[in-house]
């Protein structure tokens, strides 16, 4: 299975996270967006649906969670846990990956078998289904 090409955007995201720790988005963002269920249930309406993303991962991402794009900069959170196994993760959490390169990507997870995350592969794009993106670390957002 070939990988996809990283979300060139979540590089920026991760960097910023991780780095300087600055915290980009609104805390009233926060508090709007829908609960896990809720989001999971928003990304396969939305992979339904078939639109395409201009801003790629981080517009289905924004659009998954009810808030503006411009506060994309912060969907991984300041402190985004780096996860180990998937197992770990919770259907309707927020993930990102970030490959040695400092590029990334961000999705939601979904935990159904082989296809546990609905994401955009890059701008312009429909969502799909994905299983893994091979050596890139991934991490869980700390905000949402």
């Amino acid at each position: 299975m070939s990988h996809p090409a990283p979300c060139r955007l979540f590089g920026v995201v991760i960097a910023i996270g991780l780095v300087s720790g600055a915290v980009p988005g609104s805390a009233a963002d926060e508090k709007k967006t829908p609960a896990a269920a809720d989001r999971v249930a928003k990304a396969k309406q939305l992979l339904a649906d078939m639109k395409t993303y201009p801003k790629g991962c981080s517009g289905f991402v924004s659009e998954v969670l009810g808030v503006p794009w411009a506060s994309a900069n912060d969907l991984m959170g300041d402190k985004p846990t780096a996860v180990d196994k998937v197992s770990d993760l919770k259907p309707g959490d927020i993930v990102g990956w970030k490959s040695a390169t400092g590029s990334g990507h961000v999705a939601v997870y979904i935990g159904e078998g082989d296809t546990v995350f609905i994401d955009v592969h890059q701008e312009g794009e429909k969502p799909r289904k994905v299983k893994s993106y091979g050596a890139q670390k991934l991490y869980k957002s700390s905000r949402y």
